[in-house]
Order: C-alpha cells, then sequence, then structure tokens
C-alpha cells in the first residue's frame, strides 16, 4: 500500500474477506450444482448467489438467471478467494503465486485487464454482499467508481 493507491483488485479482496470472516464466503473452487472443479468454468460460469459460488455451463443451462460471467472474470475470482484464504488468520500461510496481500494488484493487473472483467467482479461481489445487509450501503455505490 506504501508503493502505490489501491486499486480494483484491493476492493475486491478487502469485500471477499469481509464475507469470509463473515461466514459468508464464497467457494468458486468448484459448481456448487455438480461439484466439479475448477476446470469446468472454462467457458465461463453463472454466479449463484444462493449457492455461495457458481454454477458450470451444463448445471445453468441456456435459460438460467444469475450474472452471466466470463472465464477470465471466474479465474480471476478464483485468484482472488485464494488470495483471501491466505491472507486470513488461522489458514494456511502457503504463497499463493509468490505474492502477499499487499503486491496482488501488481500481479493480476486487474487495472490493465480489459473493462468488462472488472465490471465483472464488481457486480459478481456486489451481488454476494447484497443479501447479508439489512439496508443497501451507500458506501457501495461511492466504491463502484473503484
Amino acid at each position: 500500500l506504501e508503493r502505490a493507491e489501491p486499486c480494483a483488485a484491493t476492493l475486491r479482496i478487502f469485500e471477499l474477506a469481509v464475507l469470509a470472516v463473515s461466514g459468508y464466503g464464497p467457494d468458486f473452487s468448484v459448481c456448487v450444482g455438480c461439484s466439479s472443479e475448477f476446470q469446468a468454468f472454462d467457458r465461463g460460469a453463472r454466479l449463484h448467489v444462493a449457492g455461495g459460488g457458481l454454477l458450470c455451463s451444463q448445471c445453468a443451462g441456456p435459460e438460467a438467471s444469475g450474472l452471466l460471467l466470463g472465464p477470465d472474470s471466474v479465474d480471476c475470482l478464483h485468484r482472488l478467494t485464494g488470495l483471501v484464504a491466505v491472507g486470513l488468520p488461522n489458514e494456511t500461510r502457503d504463497t499463493f503465486c509468490g505474492t502477499s496481500l499487499f503486491s496482488v494488484d501488481e500481479h493480476l493487473e486487474i487495472d490493465s485487464a480489459r473493462h468488462r472483467v472488472a465490471s465483472e467482479l464488481r457486480q459478481a461481489v456486489a451481488a454476494l454482499i447484497e443479501p447479508h445487509l439489512r439496508s443497501p450501503l451507500r458506501s457501495l455505490d461511492l466504491m463502484s467508481g473503484i
């Protein structure tokens, strides 16, 4: 944080960490429908808020509801939740891609990623947070510009 201003990846990590510490942490490593491994999301996935994760294309089907995430967005979510797990107390401290929680922005290069991926990540994490709030947070609107 001393080297540069936090960017969107830092905010997403914070939001995912708040969900995890609150007991609502999503699991993006398997399909919540069929328990297929992360590799099943190579064509993208649908966010399944109630299930706290993703549905692979086979489980989601063509008429499924939920935010459609591209493969790059699914990969970023998977990596971000991995970083959150490494950074949480009493969790495994194995390094993840040789990064610390504070240098993640350099390695994921989320700011230089396509606008679509950053937008999908913001929408997905906001959708995961919203059901656990008593009322909408005005700060989420403020942070949506980040």
